[in-house]
C-alpha cells in the first residue's frame, strides 16, 4: 500500500490510455499530480509546468499567431472597467443555479469527476454568471520559479500520448507529447476559458476565451495544428461541442451563442444553436438550427436543445439524432415546463429524460417524472412518475449496465402530501424494472432478512444518486448481473443514509436475489469483470478494507495504512486491463489538522491463478458458467429476447484477466402483452389491462383513431399499443401482433362535413391556380426577356400579343443593357440608355446582383471576422 498527502481534496482523476499506467490527479486548489505507476507514487507537476519552455513551431501568416498575445488594455468591443462577468459552462464543471439540461453519467469515465452529474446550463434567462479573472504572464525567471499554476482541466485528443493542461484566464496552455513526461507551453491569442480537443482528428481543438482582459464577450476559436495557430470565427459563444465522431460528421461541431452579438454578453439574452462544418481545416459555413434557445447539450450522438417558450414556440425541448439535420420536439403525454435531466440509458437505442416541474423559483421539489423513448421516436412514454431526485441533479433512476432494459429507481409515494403540507417527510420506495420501465416491482427481501415488527409490508430499499452521502446502486457492463448498493429493509427508504438500519447489499443476478454483505454503509468498487470486489467503511474512521474473490460469498480484510484511521470518501478501480489496482481517498485528522490523503491499493499478489475454461462454460473443469437472466416471475424472455451470458462461477477464486471477452447468445421470443405499452394519446383503462384513447392533458381534444387529413389511399391506424422501447420480440410467427394496422382512407361524400371541406379545398386550389396563371401572364407582359425564352421553349410560338403596344422603346432599352450590347455602345450612349430605364428596374437589378454576390441562404449564418 502506498500513501500520498495532498494540498487539498481530490477534484478529478484522469487515466491515460492505452495502458492506463499513467494517472493524473487534480486537487481542488488546481495542483496537478502525475503518477506513472498506477498511483504508487505521485510527482507534483507545478515546477515542471512553471518552467516549461514556449513552443517555437512556425505558423501560417493568415491565422492568429500564438505570439500575438491579447492586449491587456485593448478590446474588440467596448472596454469595461473590470473583467467581464460571464457564465462559464463547458468542461469546467462549474455549478450555477437553476439547471435546465443535466447529463447524469456513469460513475467512471475519462476525467473521473467526483460530482454526480455534469451541469450544463441554466434554466431561466437570469444573470447567473461566473467571474472569469484574467492573469498576467510571469515576466522574469524569479517570477516563473515562484509561479504556481492552477490547472482547471486536463484534455486528450486522438493521439493517446498527447495531453493538454489548461489554466483559466491565461494566454497559453501546456502541451505534452509523452503523457506528461515533458511539457511545452503554447501561446494563445486569447485568455482561455475552455478547450475541447477532437477525440478522433489529431490536432483539432475548439476553444473559448476572451480577446482581452476587459472584453465584453467570449469568443470561439479553432485550431487544426494542435494549438499553434488559431482562427476566431465566432463571437458571443456560450458553448462549443464536437458532433459525431463517425467519418461523415467528424468535421461538424455545434455552437450555442448569443442571438444578437452586440454589447455585453449576458445570460439574460436569447441564444441560437448553429451547426458548423470544417472543410480542409477551415470553417466553411454555420447553419442556424434553432433560435430563441436556452441551452444545448450533446450526448451519445444526440443533440438536445431547450427552448424559450413564447406564443410561437410551444415545445420546450427538441432533440436530433441526425446531427441537426432534423430537430424533433420531445412529445410528452402531458404539458411540462421545467428542468430536464438526460439520464444514462445503459444502451444506445433508447433516450431517457427526467422532467422536474417548476412551480416557482422558490419551489424545490424532490421528484420528477421520468420518460423514455426509442432513439428514432419523438414520442416519449411515462416510465415512472414521482422519481426521486435532487433539486439540481442526481436522479434515482439507474440502469444495470450489464443487462439491457434493467433499471433500479426510487419513487416518492406521498408526493402530493409533501408538496402541500410543509414539514411532511417523504416516503420513498425502491422499484426494479426488467423492461425499460414498462413494469415496476419492489425489490425482494435479502436472503435471511425479515420485516420489522411494526411493518405490514416491506422490501429492500436502496439509496440513489440524489443522496450524496452514501453509495448508490452501482454496476458495470463488464460485471454481468452484479449490483452493489447501500440501503435498508423496511416499508420505506431510511431518511438518514448513515442510520443504524442502513447496510450494504449485493446481487449477482441483476436484482432477482440479494444478500447483505456488510453491516452499515460502505463505499465499494467492482474490478476484474466482477471477479474482485472491494468494500470500505465510509461511515466511521477506518484503516482497513475488505475484498472478495468469490462475489461476496466470503470477505478478507487488509490494512491500507499505518498512519492512523481515515474518513474514506471513495475507492476507485483503475481502468487498466489488470483491474487489480485501486485508489482510495479521504481525510485524516491529526490533532487539529485535517490532511487530504490518497492511497494506492494493489491486490495483484492476492489471487492464486488465472481462470480457465471460458470457452467451455458449465463443464466440470471450467471456471465459468452459462447464466440466463430472468424477471421476478421467472420469465427468461426479457424485452423479447433470451440472453445467455458466459461468466465466472461465483466460488471460483481465480483472476479473469484483461483478455476475457464477454460472450452471449441471443434468441428472439414471440411477442406477448408484456412487450407492448399504450401508444401516444392512449392510456390504460380502469382494469389496468386495456389501452383506450386518452381524454386529458395534451390529448384532450385529439382522437388518435381518426384518419389523417388529407388522407389518400391507406393509412396506419394505431391499435392503441406500441412495442416497449428496445423490445426485440417476434410478432410475425405466432406472437401477439398489436402493431398499427393498414386501413383504407374513408370515402369522401359531398353531403357530409368532410365532403364540404373537400369541395372548399378544391375551389380554393382552383382560385390559386387562376391567380398563378394571371400572375404569369402579367409577368410575361412586363418582361420581354422572359417572353422570348418561353416562346423558344414552346417551339417559337409568337407571344408578342402579350406585349403592350406602347412599350417597344422600353423593351429595346432593357435589351440594350445586356453585357454584350453595352460593349458596343459609347459611354454617352450607355449613360443615355441607363437613364431611360425605370428607377424600380435599376433597383431590382442592383438587388439581384447583391444577392448573387452574397451567395447564401437565409438560414446560413455569416461568420464573424
Amino acid at each position: 500500500m502506498h500513501e500520498h498527502v495532498l494540498d487539498s481534496s481530490p477534484r478529478a482523476f484522469y487515466w491515460l490510455a492505452p495502458s492506463y499506467d499513467v494517472v493524473f490527479l487534480l486537487t481542488s486548489k488546481g495542483r496537478a499530480l502525475r503518477s506513472n505507476n498506477e498511483g504508487a507514487s505521485w510527482t507534483d507537476q507545478t515546477k515542471q509546468l512553471s518552467m516549461a519552455p514556449f513552443a517555437t513551431a512556425p505558423l501560417p501568416s493568415s491565422t492568429l499567431r500564438r505570439d500575438s498575445s491579447p492586449s491587456a488594455t485593448s478590446s474588440a468591443s467596448s472596454p469595461l472597467s473590470k473583467a467581464a462577468d460571464l457564465e462559464l459552462e463547458d468542461l469546467q464543471r462549474v455549478h450555477t443555479s437553476k439547471p435546465d439540461i443535466i447529463a447524469q453519467s456513469p460513475r467512471h469515465y475519462w476525467g473521473e469527476n467526483l460530482a454526480h452529474a455534469d451541469l450544463l446550463s441554466t434554466t431561466s434567462l437570469e444573470q447567473d454568471r461566473v467571474l472569469i479573472a484574467t492573469k498576467q504572464e510571469p515576466s522574469t525567471s524569479a517570477e516563473q520559479r515562484a509561479y504556481t499554476p492552477q490547472i482547471a482541466a486536463i484534455y486528450h485528443d486522438a493521439d493517446p500520448n498527447r495531453i493538454y493542461l489548461m489554466e483559466l484566464g491565461v494566454t497559453y496552455m501546456w502541451r505534452s507529447p509523452d503523457q506528461g513526461a515533458t511539457y511545452e507551453r503554447v501561446r494563445l491569442p486569447f485568455y482561455v476559458t475552455s478547450l475541447l480537443p477532437h477525440p478522433v482528428n489529431p490536432n483539432w481543438i475548439l476553444a473559448t476565451g476572451l480577446v482581452s482582459s476587459n472584453a465584453t464577450h467570449v469568443d470561439g476559436f479553432l485550431s487544426v495544428d494542435g494549438g499553434f495557430s488559431w482562427s476566431a470565427p465566432l463571437t458571443y459563444v456560450w458553448r462549443l461541442t464536437w458532433g459525431s465522431y463517425d467519418e461523415q460528421h467528424a468535421s461538424d461541431f455545434f455552437v450555442l451563442r448569443q442571438s444578437e452579438p452586440v454589447g455585453q454578453q449576458y445570460s439574460s439574452k436569447p441564444r441560437d444553436v448553429l451547426k458548423c462544418t470544417l472543410e480542409h481545416g477551415e470553417i466553411q459555413k454555420c447553419r442556424l438550427l434553432l433560435s430563441r434557445v436556452n441551452s444545448m447539450f450533446y450526448y451519445h450522438n444526440i443533440l438536445f436543445v431547450s427552448m424559450l417558450l413564447s406564443e410561437t414556440v410551444r415545445e420546450p425541448l427538441y432533440f436530433s439524432i441526425d446531427e441537426g439535420a432534423t430537430m424533433k420536439p420531445v412529445l410528452l403525454p402531458e404539458d411540462y415546463v421545467g428542468r430536464y435531466t438526460v439520464l444514462s440509458s445503459g444502451d444506445v437505442d433508447s433516450v431517457w429524460i427526467n422532467v422536474l416541474p417548476i412551480a416557482s423559483d422558490s419551489a424545490q421539489p424532490i421528484w420528477g417524472d421520468t420518460f423514455v423513448s426509442a432513439l428514432e421516436d419523438e414520442v416519449f412514454s411515462l416510465a415512472l412518475r414521482y422519481t426521486r431526485r435532487a433539486p439540481s441533479s442526481g436522479v434515482d433512476m439507474q440502469p444495470v449496465y450489464s443487462l439491457p432494459g434493467a433499471y433500479v429507481a426510487n419513487q416518492v409515494t406521498n408526493a402530493d402530501a409533501v408538496a402541500h403540507t410543509q414539514g411532511t417527510t417523504d416516503h420513498v420506495r425502491t422499484l426494479f424494472s426488467y423492461d425499460n420501465g414498462g413494469e415496476w416491482n419492489p425489490l425482494p427481501l435479502p436472503h435471511g432478512a425479515s420485516c420489522p415488527h411494526d411493518s405490514t409490508t416491506c422490501s429492500l430499499h436502496l439509496f440513489g444518486p440524489s443522496e450524496t452521502q452514501s453509495g448508490y446502486a452501482y454496476s458495470k457492463q463488464s460485471a454481468v448481473g452484479i449490483v452493489m448498493a447501500t440501503g435498508n429493509v423496511g416499508e420505506y427508504l431510511e431518511v438518514d443514509p448513515r442510520g443504524d438500519e442502513v447496510d450494504t447489499y449485493l446481487t449477482r443476478d441483476a436484482g432477482h436475489t440479494w444478500i447483505k454483505i456488510a453491516q452499515g454503509a460502505h463505499t465499494y468498487e467492482i474490478a476484474d469483470h466482477g471477479g474482485l470486489l472491494v468494500l470500505v467503511d465510509n461511515n466511521n474512521p477506518t484503516s482497513e478494507f475488505l475484498y472478495s474473490w468469490d462475489e461476496g460469498a466470503s470477505w478478507s480484510s487488509c490494512h491500507f495504512t499505518g498512519q492512523g484511521d481515515m474518513d474514506v470518501r471513495n475507492v476507485i478501480a483503475l481502468p487498466s486491463g489488470k483491474s487489480q489496482t485501486f485508489l482510495l481517498y479521504g481525510t485524516r485528522r491529526i490533532q487539529n489538522t485535517v490532511y487530504q490523503v490518497v492511497v494506492q491499493l494493489d491486490l495483484s499478489t492476492l489471487h492464486e491463478r488465472q481462470c480457465v475454461g471460458a470457452d467451455r462454460p458449465g463443464e466440470a473443469e471450467s471456471d465459468y458458467e452459462l447464466w440466463t437472466p430472468t424477471d421476478f416471475e421467472g420469465n427468461t424472455c426479457i424485452l423479447g429476447q433470451e440472453i445467455n451470458f458466459i461468466r465466472r462461477r461465483p466460488l471460483a477464486a481465480c483472476f479473469n484477466g484483461q483478455d476475457l471477452e464477454r460472450e452471449h447468445v441471443i434468441e428472439s421470443c414471440l411477442c406477448s402483452r408484456e412487450d407492448y405499452e399504450c401508444d401516444y394519446c392512449f392510456e390504460l383503462d380502469a382494469s389496468g389491462e386495456t389501452c383506450v384513447p386518452e381524454k386529458s392533458g395534451v390529448c384532450a381534444n385529439v382522437d388518435p383513431l381518426e384518419p389523417p387529413v388529407p388522407c389518400s389511399g391507406h393509412y396506419l391506424q394505431s391499435s392503441g399499443y406500441r412495442l416497449v422501447v428496445d423490445s426485440h420480440c417476434d410478432p410475425l410467427h405466432g406472437g401477439l401482433d398489436l402493431r398499427p394496422v393498414e386501413v383504407a382512407c374513408p370515402q369522401v361524400s359531398l353531403d357530409d362535413d368532410n365532403g364540404s371541406g373537400v369541395v372548399i379545398g378544391v375551389l380554393v386550389t382552383l382560385a390559386l391556380l387562376i391567380l398563378a396563371v394571371c400572375g404569369g401572364l402579367f409577368y410575361l407582359r412586363k418582361n420581354p426577356d422572359a417572353r422570348a425564352k418561353v416562346s423558344q421553349a414552346l417551339g417559337d410560338i409568337n407571344l408578342d400579343f402579350l406585349a403592350p403596344a406602347d412599350e417597344d422603346s422600353q423593351r429595346y432599352s432593357r435589351l440594350e443593357v445586356s453585357d454584350a450590347l453595352l460593349n458596343e455602345l459609347s459611354d454617352e450612349e450607355e449613360a443615355d440608355l441607363i437613364e431611360d430605364l425605370p428607377l424600380e428596374s435599376t433597383l431590382a437589378s442592383d438587388q439581384e446582383s447583391d444577392a448573387e454576390e452574397d451567395g447564401h441562404d437565409d438560414d446560413i449564418i455569416l461568420l464573424d471576422n
